[in-house]
């Protein structure tokens, strides 16, 4: 630089400016349910990156189904976590897809798209190998274990407890595992 002695005392300020970003807590969400079953609602959160103020919608479609999915609010101003809920009511065992589309007009990365997938499984069926059994031991003696098997047809696997009563004497009929 030619001259530069001439600019002595001065101060020079950038400042770097990021344009309104729409940023969302996720692009996809996926749903499980067995056939007559609810899932639970999931989030959707919806912020812009400066923090500054804004407008959005929503635009919820499915491919197929029907109308299952739904989100709450459906707009709104600024930050805001929306509630993502999937309703497998009539429908059959299968996999169906929508998307909710976020529109903020005035921001940068706007609309965006978020994929939902819901997979409905049929009810499963839980079946013994036995639905009775006997014990026959010495007095003071424990009787040999046995066993039962639980058989699960259909889809999933979902949760199951397992416990022992008897109709006379104490508390000598243990299950393990209970669940």
């Amino acid at each position: 630089l030619y001259g530069f002695q001439q600019y002595a005392g001065v101060t020079v300020t950038t400042e770097l400016q990021v344009a309104p970003t729409l940023v969302l807590s996720t692009n996809s969400l996926t749903f499980s349910s067995i056939e007559g079953s609810r899932p639970p609602a999931q989030t959707l959160r919806i912020s812009e990156a400066t923090a500054g103020p804004f407008s959005w919608s929503l635009v919820v479609a499915t491919s197929s189904g029907g109308s299952w999915l739904s989100a709450t609010p459906g707009n709104g101003n600024g930050d805001a976590v929306v509630s993502v809920s999937a309703n497998p009511a009539g429908l059959g065992v299968g996999t169906y897809r929508g998307t909710i589309t976020v529109n903020a007009a005035a921001l940068s990365r706007s609309p965006q798209v978020v994929e939902v997938t819901l997979t409905v499984t049929s009810t499963p069926v839980f079946s013994l190998s036995t639905t009775s059994m006997s014990f026959q031991a010495l007095p003071g003696a424990d009787p040999s274990p046995q066993n039962v098997s639980l058989n699960l047809s259909g889809g999933g696997a979902p949760p199951w407890t397992a416990g022992a009563s008897t109709t006379s004497g104490s508390n000598w009929l243990v299950v393990t595992p209970a669940s």
